[in-house]
Protein backbone atom coordinates (compact mmCIF):
# COMPACT_ATOMS: atom_id res chain seq x y z
CA UNK A 1 0.00 0.00 0.00
CA UNK A 2 2.84 2.72 0.75
CA UNK A 3 6.37 2.05 -0.08
CA UNK A 4 9.51 4.11 0.97
CA UNK A 5 12.88 3.94 -0.13
CA UNK A 6 14.75 6.25 2.37
CA UNK A 7 13.04 6.38 6.14
CA UNK A 8 10.25 8.75 6.43
CA UNK A 9 7.32 9.87 8.59
CA UNK A 10 4.38 8.46 7.19
CA UNK A 11 0.26 8.98 9.22
CA UNK A 12 1.84 10.46 12.13
CA UNK A 13 -2.01 11.83 13.64
CA UNK A 14 -3.99 8.69 12.31
CA UNK A 15 -5.97 6.87 14.86
CA UNK A 16 -8.11 4.56 12.58
CA UNK A 17 -6.84 2.34 9.47
CA UNK A 18 -9.68 0.42 7.57
CA UNK A 19 -8.68 -1.64 4.51
CA UNK A 20 -11.83 -3.34 2.85
CA UNK A 21 -11.61 -5.47 -0.59
CA UNK A 22 -8.61 -4.48 -1.57
CA UNK A 23 -8.15 -7.62 -3.85
CA UNK A 24 -4.78 -7.24 -4.79
CA UNK A 25 -3.07 -5.98 -1.74
CA UNK A 26 0.14 -8.17 -0.44
CA UNK A 27 1.85 -5.73 1.99
CA UNK A 28 0.32 -2.45 3.70
CA UNK A 29 3.58 -1.21 4.22
CA UNK A 30 7.43 -2.11 2.49
CA UNK A 31 10.11 -0.29 3.62
CA UNK A 32 11.32 2.07 6.68
CA UNK A 33 9.60 4.57 8.58
CA UNK A 34 10.64 6.49 10.79
CA UNK A 35 9.95 6.32 14.92
CA UNK A 36 6.82 8.94 14.46
CA UNK A 37 5.03 6.84 12.01
CA UNK A 38 1.95 5.32 13.09
CA UNK A 39 2.29 6.78 16.43
CA UNK A 40 -1.13 7.75 17.02
CA UNK A 41 -2.96 4.41 15.63
CA UNK A 42 -5.10 2.60 17.91
CA UNK A 43 -7.64 0.67 15.62
CA UNK A 44 -6.70 -1.39 12.42
CA UNK A 45 -9.44 -3.71 10.74
CA UNK A 46 -8.60 -5.41 7.62
CA UNK A 47 -11.60 -7.13 5.44
CA UNK A 48 -11.42 -9.10 2.26
CA UNK A 49 -7.87 -8.94 1.58
CA UNK A 50 -7.44 -12.31 0.08
CA UNK A 51 -3.67 -11.65 -1.23
CA UNK A 52 -2.19 -10.15 1.77
CA UNK A 53 0.49 -12.13 3.68
CA UNK A 54 0.76 -10.28 6.81
CA UNK A 55 -0.20 -7.21 9.10
CA UNK A 56 2.86 -5.42 9.86
CA UNK A 57 6.49 -6.60 9.84
CA UNK A 58 8.13 -6.57 13.36
CA UNK A 59 9.83 -3.06 12.58
CA UNK A 60 6.34 -1.24 12.26
CA UNK A 61 4.98 -3.21 14.90
CA UNK A 62 7.40 -1.57 16.78
CA UNK A 63 6.25 1.60 16.44
CA UNK A 64 2.14 1.32 17.54
CA UNK A 65 2.34 2.50 20.71
CA UNK A 66 -0.91 3.43 20.68
CA UNK A 67 -2.31 0.11 19.04
CA UNK A 68 -5.65 -0.77 21.19
CA UNK A 69 -7.56 -2.68 18.68
CA UNK A 70 -6.79 -5.62 15.54
CA UNK A 71 -8.80 -7.16 13.72
CA UNK A 72 -8.43 -9.50 10.63
CA UNK A 73 -11.82 -10.62 8.85
CA UNK A 74 -11.62 -13.05 5.07
CA UNK A 75 -7.91 -12.73 4.55
CA UNK A 76 -6.47 -16.46 3.80
CA UNK A 77 -3.34 -16.21 2.97
CA UNK A 78 -1.65 -14.24 5.98
CA UNK A 79 -0.05 -16.57 7.96
CA UNK A 80 1.40 -14.20 10.56
CA UNK A 81 0.10 -11.34 12.44
CA UNK A 82 3.81 -9.91 12.50
CA UNK A 83 6.57 -11.09 9.90
CA UNK A 84 10.21 -10.82 10.64
CA UNK A 85 12.32 -8.51 8.29
CA UNK A 86 15.31 -9.10 10.10
CA UNK A 87 14.21 -6.48 13.50
CA UNK A 88 13.73 -9.29 15.98
CA UNK A 89 11.12 -8.31 18.26
CA UNK A 90 10.92 -11.52 20.37
CA UNK A 91 12.65 -10.64 23.57
CA UNK A 92 10.97 -6.86 23.47
CA UNK A 93 7.67 -5.70 24.48
CA UNK A 94 5.66 -4.58 21.66
CA UNK A 95 1.66 -3.17 21.13
CA UNK A 96 1.96 -1.97 24.76
CA UNK A 97 -2.06 -0.85 24.61
CA UNK A 98 -3.16 -3.95 22.71
CA UNK A 99 -6.98 -4.92 24.39
CA UNK A 100 -8.83 -6.47 21.91
CA UNK A 101 -7.37 -9.15 18.77
CA UNK A 102 -10.22 -10.21 16.33
CA UNK A 103 -9.46 -12.52 13.57
CA UNK A 104 -11.88 -14.12 11.95
CA UNK A 105 -11.60 -16.82 8.78
CA UNK A 106 -7.91 -16.63 8.20
CA UNK A 107 -7.70 -20.00 7.70
CA UNK A 108 -3.46 -19.94 6.75
CA UNK A 109 -2.51 -18.09 10.30
CA UNK A 110 -0.37 -19.96 11.65
CA UNK A 111 1.97 -18.11 14.30
CA UNK A 112 1.41 -14.50 16.37
CA UNK A 113 4.77 -13.35 15.22
CA UNK A 114 6.44 -15.40 12.59
CA UNK A 115 9.85 -16.40 14.30
CA UNK A 116 12.59 -17.66 12.15
CA UNK A 117 14.18 -20.36 14.72
CA UNK A 118 11.07 -21.44 16.31
CA UNK A 119 11.78 -22.43 20.19
CA UNK A 120 8.75 -25.18 19.72
CA UNK A 121 8.60 -27.41 17.51
CA UNK A 122 5.24 -27.25 17.60
CA UNK A 123 4.33 -23.87 17.70
CA UNK A 124 1.53 -21.93 19.24
CA UNK A 125 -0.52 -19.08 17.86
CA UNK A 126 1.32 -16.76 20.84
CA UNK A 127 5.17 -17.44 21.09
CA UNK A 128 6.45 -18.30 24.28
CA UNK A 129 7.79 -14.72 26.01
CA UNK A 130 6.27 -12.53 23.39
CA UNK A 131 3.00 -13.19 25.45
CA UNK A 132 4.23 -10.79 27.99
CA UNK A 133 3.42 -8.04 25.36
CA UNK A 134 -0.08 -8.80 25.67
CA UNK A 135 -0.82 -7.89 29.26
CA UNK A 136 -3.27 -5.36 28.30
CA UNK A 137 -5.67 -7.74 26.53
CA UNK A 138 -8.76 -8.25 27.35
CA UNK A 139 -10.63 -10.03 24.56
CA UNK A 140 -9.04 -12.12 22.03
CA UNK A 141 -11.70 -13.83 19.24
CA UNK A 142 -10.62 -16.44 16.73
CA UNK A 143 -12.42 -17.80 14.40
CA UNK A 144 -12.12 -19.59 11.11
CA UNK A 145 -8.71 -20.05 11.49
CA UNK A 146 -7.57 -23.55 10.55
CA UNK A 147 -4.02 -23.83 10.59
CA UNK A 148 -3.81 -23.22 14.11
CA UNK A 149 -2.95 -26.49 16.65
CA UNK A 150 -2.67 -24.66 20.04
CA UNK A 151 -3.47 -21.01 21.13
CA UNK A 152 -1.10 -20.72 23.82
CA UNK A 153 2.41 -22.54 25.20
CA UNK A 154 1.81 -23.95 28.95
CA UNK A 155 4.06 -21.01 30.40
CA UNK A 156 2.42 -18.23 28.30
CA UNK A 157 -1.23 -17.85 29.72
CA UNK A 158 0.18 -16.78 32.84
CA UNK A 159 1.24 -13.36 31.37
CA UNK A 160 -2.57 -12.55 30.14
CA UNK A 161 -3.52 -10.93 33.73
CA UNK A 162 -6.71 -8.64 31.92
CA UNK A 163 -8.08 -11.01 29.55
CA UNK A 164 -11.69 -11.37 30.38
CA UNK A 165 -13.22 -12.55 26.66
CA UNK A 166 -11.75 -15.16 25.21
CA UNK A 167 -14.05 -17.20 21.96
CA UNK A 168 -12.47 -19.66 20.05
CA UNK A 169 -14.58 -21.20 16.93
CA UNK A 170 -14.17 -23.29 13.65
CA UNK A 171 -10.53 -24.27 14.45
CA UNK A 172 -10.47 -27.15 12.40
CA UNK A 173 -7.16 -28.26 13.45
CA UNK A 174 -6.38 -27.00 17.11
CA UNK A 175 -5.71 -30.31 19.63
CA UNK A 176 -5.93 -28.23 22.42
CA UNK A 177 -6.32 -24.27 24.04
CA UNK A 178 -2.29 -24.55 25.57
CA UNK A 179 -0.15 -26.95 24.23
CA UNK A 180 0.52 -29.05 27.37
CA UNK A 181 3.84 -31.35 29.24
CA UNK A 182 4.12 -33.86 31.90
CA UNK A 183 5.85 -31.32 33.78
CA UNK A 184 3.71 -28.37 33.67
CA UNK A 185 2.88 -25.87 36.57
CA UNK A 186 -0.32 -24.56 37.25
CA UNK A 187 -1.15 -21.80 34.80
CA UNK A 188 -4.04 -19.21 35.67
CA UNK A 189 -6.40 -17.07 33.30
CA UNK A 190 -6.93 -14.86 36.67
CA UNK A 191 -9.05 -12.50 35.35
CA UNK A 192 -11.40 -14.61 32.31
CA UNK A 193 -14.76 -13.90 32.63
CA UNK A 194 -16.32 -15.60 29.76
CA UNK A 195 -14.95 -18.60 27.64
CA UNK A 196 -16.92 -19.21 23.79
CA UNK A 197 -15.50 -23.08 22.81
CA UNK A 198 -17.56 -23.64 19.24
CA UNK A 199 -16.46 -26.63 16.53
CA UNK A 200 -13.27 -27.54 17.51
CA UNK A 201 -13.53 -31.27 15.84
CA UNK A 202 -10.05 -32.56 17.12
CA UNK A 203 -10.60 -31.31 21.03
CA UNK A 204 -11.55 -34.56 23.00
CA UNK A 205 -11.89 -32.65 26.29
CA UNK A 206 -12.21 -28.84 27.28
CA UNK A 207 -10.49 -28.21 30.75
CA UNK A 208 -7.14 -29.68 32.17
CA UNK A 209 -6.64 -30.15 35.69
CA UNK A 210 -3.80 -27.97 35.79
CA UNK A 211 -5.31 -24.76 34.26
CA UNK A 212 -7.48 -22.59 36.75
CA UNK A 213 -9.70 -19.61 36.52
CA UNK A 214 -10.94 -18.52 39.56
CA UNK A 215 -12.89 -15.13 37.81
CA UNK A 216 -14.39 -17.56 34.93
CA UNK A 217 -18.28 -16.71 35.41
CA UNK A 218 -19.63 -18.36 32.35
CA UNK A 219 -19.30 -21.04 30.00
CA UNK A 220 -20.43 -21.75 26.48
CA UNK A 221 -19.58 -24.67 24.60
CA UNK A 222 -21.15 -25.73 21.12
CA UNK A 223 -20.78 -28.37 18.31
CA UNK A 224 -17.99 -30.12 20.13
CA UNK A 225 -18.70 -33.31 18.01
CA UNK A 226 -15.10 -35.44 19.58
CA UNK A 227 -15.88 -34.06 22.95
CA UNK A 228 -17.23 -37.03 25.94
CA UNK A 229 -15.70 -35.41 28.92
CA UNK A 230 -16.30 -31.78 29.53
CA UNK A 231 -13.49 -32.20 32.95
CA UNK A 232 -11.42 -34.79 32.80
CA UNK A 233 -11.39 -34.71 36.74
CA UNK A 234 -12.76 -32.52 39.69
CA UNK A 235 -11.04 -29.59 39.81
CA UNK A 236 -9.75 -27.85 42.67
CA UNK A 237 -12.14 -25.74 44.73
CA UNK A 238 -10.50 -22.54 43.80
CA UNK A 239 -10.36 -23.35 39.93
CA UNK A 240 -13.79 -22.44 39.06
CA UNK A 241 -14.72 -20.35 41.99
CA UNK A 242 -16.86 -17.68 40.61
CA UNK A 243 -18.62 -20.11 37.69
CA UNK A 244 -22.15 -18.82 37.61
CA UNK A 245 -23.65 -20.60 34.14
CA UNK A 246 -22.58 -23.19 31.58
CA UNK A 247 -24.20 -23.18 28.32
CA UNK A 248 -23.56 -26.84 26.38
CA UNK A 249 -25.17 -27.45 23.18
CA UNK A 250 -24.91 -29.69 19.97
CA UNK A 251 -21.99 -31.87 21.22
CA UNK A 252 -23.05 -35.30 20.14
CA UNK A 253 -20.66 -37.40 21.94
CA UNK A 254 -21.23 -36.18 24.93
CA UNK A 255 -22.93 -38.93 27.76
CA UNK A 256 -22.18 -37.15 30.69
CA UNK A 257 -22.01 -33.43 31.80
CA UNK A 258 -21.33 -32.88 35.73
CA UNK A 259 -20.52 -35.72 38.12
CA UNK A 260 -21.22 -34.91 41.96
CA UNK A 261 -17.82 -34.52 42.77
CA UNK A 262 -17.41 -31.62 40.25
CA UNK A 263 -21.01 -30.31 40.57
CA UNK A 264 -19.89 -29.92 44.83
CA UNK A 265 -16.91 -27.62 43.58
CA UNK A 266 -18.93 -24.77 41.51
CA UNK A 267 -19.69 -22.50 44.70
CA UNK A 268 -21.55 -20.44 42.27
CA UNK A 269 -23.43 -21.79 39.70
CA UNK A 270 -26.94 -20.72 38.86
CA UNK A 271 -27.90 -21.11 35.38
CA UNK A 272 -27.29 -24.77 33.39
CA UNK A 273 -28.36 -24.99 29.60
CA UNK A 274 -27.91 -28.13 27.79
CA UNK A 275 -29.29 -28.28 24.16
CA UNK A 276 -28.89 -30.28 20.97
CA UNK A 277 -26.86 -33.32 22.53
CA UNK A 278 -27.36 -36.60 20.62
CA UNK A 279 -25.46 -39.33 22.87
CA UNK A 280 -26.32 -37.52 26.16
CA UNK A 281 -28.05 -40.00 28.66
CA UNK A 282 -27.66 -38.11 31.95
CA UNK A 283 -27.11 -34.40 33.20
CA UNK A 284 -25.98 -35.39 36.92
CA UNK A 285 -23.63 -38.54 37.60
CA UNK A 286 -24.18 -39.05 41.11
CA UNK A 287 -20.75 -40.40 42.60
CA UNK A 288 -22.17 -42.59 46.01
CA UNK A 289 -19.25 -44.12 46.34
CA UNK A 290 -17.19 -40.72 47.03
CA UNK A 291 -16.21 -39.69 50.69
CA UNK A 292 -18.51 -37.03 51.25
CA UNK A 293 -17.32 -34.98 54.14
CA UNK A 294 -20.88 -32.63 54.53
CA UNK A 295 -24.29 -32.50 51.97
CA UNK A 296 -23.53 -29.45 50.22
CA UNK A 297 -26.85 -27.60 48.35
CA UNK A 298 -25.81 -26.53 45.24
CA UNK A 299 -26.41 -23.06 44.34
CA UNK A 300 -27.99 -24.20 40.81
CA UNK A 301 -31.33 -22.26 40.26
CA UNK A 302 -31.94 -22.52 36.86
CA UNK A 303 -32.24 -26.06 34.63
CA UNK A 304 -32.97 -26.28 30.90
CA UNK A 305 -32.80 -29.16 28.98
CA UNK A 306 -33.72 -28.99 25.20
CA UNK A 307 -33.93 -31.84 22.58
CA UNK A 308 -31.69 -34.27 23.95
CA UNK A 309 -32.67 -37.86 22.39
CA UNK A 310 -31.31 -39.74 24.58
CA UNK A 311 -31.73 -38.27 27.83
CA UNK A 312 -32.98 -41.45 30.24
CA UNK A 313 -32.52 -39.59 33.29
CA UNK A 314 -31.49 -35.86 35.09
CA UNK A 315 -29.79 -37.83 37.91
CA UNK A 316 -27.67 -41.03 37.22
CA UNK A 317 -29.40 -42.02 40.63
CA UNK A 318 -30.95 -40.63 43.59
CA UNK A 319 -28.71 -38.24 45.25
CA UNK A 320 -29.27 -38.63 48.62
CA UNK A 321 -26.75 -37.93 51.17
CA UNK A 322 -24.25 -36.10 49.06
CA UNK A 323 -25.48 -32.80 47.91
CA UNK A 324 -29.14 -31.22 47.69
CA UNK A 325 -30.41 -29.28 45.18
CA UNK A 326 -32.62 -26.80 47.33
CA UNK A 327 -31.84 -23.67 45.38
CA UNK A 328 -33.50 -24.85 42.29
CA UNK A 329 -35.97 -22.59 40.85
CA UNK A 330 -36.94 -23.53 37.04
CA UNK A 331 -36.73 -26.49 35.74
CA UNK A 332 -37.61 -26.52 31.61
CA UNK A 333 -37.74 -30.06 30.01
CA UNK A 334 -38.68 -30.17 25.93
CA UNK A 335 -38.27 -32.56 23.54
CA UNK A 336 -36.29 -35.06 25.41
CA UNK A 337 -38.47 -38.55 23.97
CA UNK A 338 -36.46 -41.16 26.34
CA UNK A 339 -36.49 -39.29 29.31
CA UNK A 340 -39.30 -41.38 31.78
CA UNK A 341 -39.15 -39.06 35.01
CA UNK A 342 -37.93 -35.50 36.32
CA UNK A 343 -36.55 -35.86 39.81
CA UNK A 344 -35.44 -38.99 42.04
CA UNK A 345 -37.33 -38.73 45.16
CA UNK A 346 -35.19 -37.44 47.85
CA UNK A 347 -34.53 -34.29 45.39
CA UNK A 348 -38.06 -33.60 45.28
CA UNK A 349 -38.33 -33.56 48.97
CA UNK A 350 -35.89 -30.71 48.75
CA UNK A 351 -36.87 -28.12 46.18
CA UNK A 352 -38.10 -25.69 48.72
CA UNK A 353 -37.13 -23.07 46.35
CA UNK A 354 -38.87 -24.36 42.96
CA UNK A 355 -41.33 -22.01 41.69
CA UNK A 356 -41.75 -23.15 38.06
CA UNK A 357 -41.97 -26.68 36.58
CA UNK A 358 -42.17 -26.91 32.35
CA UNK A 359 -42.20 -30.23 30.35
CA UNK A 360 -42.91 -30.07 26.88
CA UNK A 361 -42.62 -33.00 23.97
CA UNK A 362 -40.73 -35.86 26.45
CA UNK A 363 -41.65 -39.45 27.12
CA UNK A 364 -42.15 -39.12 30.64
CA UNK A 365 -44.46 -41.39 32.60
CA UNK A 366 -44.46 -39.72 36.05
CA UNK A 367 -42.41 -36.79 37.42
CA UNK A 368 -41.19 -37.96 40.46
CA UNK A 369 -39.73 -41.63 39.78
CA UNK A 370 -40.24 -43.80 42.52
CA UNK A 371 -37.03 -45.84 43.76
CA UNK A 372 -37.45 -49.98 45.01
CA UNK A 373 -34.92 -48.14 48.05
CA UNK A 374 -37.66 -46.20 49.31
CA UNK A 375 -40.66 -47.75 50.56
CA UNK A 376 -43.23 -46.27 52.87
CA UNK A 377 -45.71 -47.71 54.82
CA UNK A 378 -48.27 -44.40 54.24
CA UNK A 379 -48.28 -42.34 51.34
CA UNK A 380 -45.09 -39.88 50.18
CA UNK A 381 -45.98 -36.45 51.24
CA UNK A 382 -44.58 -33.80 48.43
CA UNK A 383 -44.17 -30.02 49.61
CA UNK A 384 -43.16 -27.38 47.13
CA UNK A 385 -44.00 -24.08 48.82
CA UNK A 386 -42.77 -21.92 46.62
CA UNK A 387 -44.18 -23.72 43.38
CA UNK A 388 -46.79 -21.10 41.51
CA UNK A 389 -46.49 -22.86 37.42
CA UNK A 390 -46.29 -26.49 36.28
CA UNK A 391 -46.99 -27.05 32.34
CA UNK A 392 -47.15 -30.60 31.09
CA UNK A 393 -47.47 -30.55 27.51
CA UNK A 394 -47.43 -33.38 24.89
CA UNK A 395 -46.96 -36.10 27.31
CA UNK A 396 -48.26 -39.18 25.80
CA UNK A 397 -46.70 -41.60 28.33
CA UNK A 398 -47.80 -39.24 31.33
CA UNK A 399 -49.44 -41.94 33.87
CA UNK A 400 -49.16 -40.43 37.01
CA UNK A 401 -46.85 -37.49 39.39
CA UNK A 402 -45.55 -40.08 41.30
CA UNK A 403 -46.51 -43.81 41.20
CA UNK A 404 -46.86 -45.11 44.78
CA UNK A 405 -49.86 -43.20 47.13
CA UNK A 406 -49.00 -39.44 47.68
CA UNK A 407 -49.80 -36.06 48.63
CA UNK A 408 -48.74 -32.69 48.57
CA UNK A 409 -48.89 -29.18 49.51
CA UNK A 410 -48.38 -26.72 47.21
CA UNK A 411 -49.89 -23.25 49.00
CA UNK A 412 -48.00 -21.29 46.11
CA UNK A 413 -49.66 -22.55 43.19
CA UNK A 414 -51.54 -20.27 40.66
CA UNK A 415 -51.05 -22.23 37.37
CA UNK A 416 -51.40 -25.69 36.83
CA UNK A 417 -51.70 -26.61 32.55
CA UNK A 418 -52.15 -29.93 31.40
CA UNK A 419 -52.38 -29.96 27.27
CA UNK A 420 -52.72 -33.15 25.16
CA UNK A 421 -51.24 -35.58 27.34
CA UNK A 422 -53.28 -38.84 26.09
CA UNK A 423 -53.13 -41.18 29.74
CA UNK A 424 -54.37 -38.64 31.89
CA UNK A 425 -57.81 -38.84 31.87
CA UNK A 426 -58.67 -37.25 35.47
CA UNK A 427 -56.80 -34.66 37.25
CA UNK A 428 -57.73 -34.17 40.60
CA UNK A 429 -60.81 -36.63 40.02
CA UNK A 430 -61.93 -33.79 37.00
CA UNK A 431 -62.88 -35.15 33.50
CA UNK A 432 -60.91 -33.11 31.00
CA UNK A 433 -60.37 -33.61 26.88
CA UNK A 434 -57.46 -32.20 26.00
CA UNK A 435 -56.42 -29.14 28.10
CA UNK A 436 -57.04 -27.61 31.72
CA UNK A 437 -55.63 -24.88 33.29
CA UNK A 438 -56.57 -24.76 37.34
CA UNK A 439 -55.61 -21.03 38.73
CA UNK A 440 -55.51 -19.89 42.32
CA UNK A 441 -54.50 -16.49 42.29
CA UNK A 442 -55.76 -15.64 46.28
CA UNK A 443 -55.81 -18.83 48.43
CA UNK A 444 -54.78 -22.12 48.74
CA UNK A 445 -55.08 -24.56 46.46
CA UNK A 446 -57.93 -27.62 47.76
CA UNK A 447 -59.17 -30.12 45.39
CA UNK A 448 -60.25 -33.85 45.70
CA UNK A 449 -57.98 -36.69 44.62
CA UNK A 450 -58.99 -39.64 43.18
CA UNK A 451 -56.09 -42.69 43.10
CA UNK A 452 -56.58 -43.24 38.89
CA UNK A 453 -55.97 -39.27 38.52
CA UNK A 454 -52.93 -37.26 37.46
CA UNK A 455 -52.07 -36.81 41.50
CA UNK A 456 -53.14 -39.45 43.88
CA UNK A 457 -53.81 -40.30 47.17
CA UNK A 458 -54.56 -44.00 49.11
CA UNK A 459 -57.86 -43.47 51.02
Amino acid sequence: MYQCISPCNVFQCLESLTLESMLNLEKICHGKLELESFGKLSVISIIDCYELRDVFSASVAKLLLQLEKIEVKNCWKIKDIVTDDGQSIYCERILPKIQSLRLEVVPNLQQFYELISPVETIPAFFNGKLLASFSPLTETVIAGCGSLKYLFLSSAPLNLVQLNTLVIRECWMMEGIIKTNQAMDEVSFPHLTSLTLENLPKLTFIFNDNVTFPSLQRIEIREMDNVEKIWKNPPTLDSYFKLEEIQVVSCKSLRKVLSSDILRRFQNLRKLRIKKCEMLEEVFEMNQNSNVEAIRATPLSHLDLENLPNLKQVWSADPDGSITFENLKTLSTKNCPSLKNLFPVSVTKCLHQLEDIFVKDCGIQEIVGKEEKFQKMGPELFVLPKLTKMHLELLPQLVSFYRGPHTFKWPSLKSLEVIECAKVSKVFGLEFSSALEVSNEDQHLDIPIQQDALFSLDK
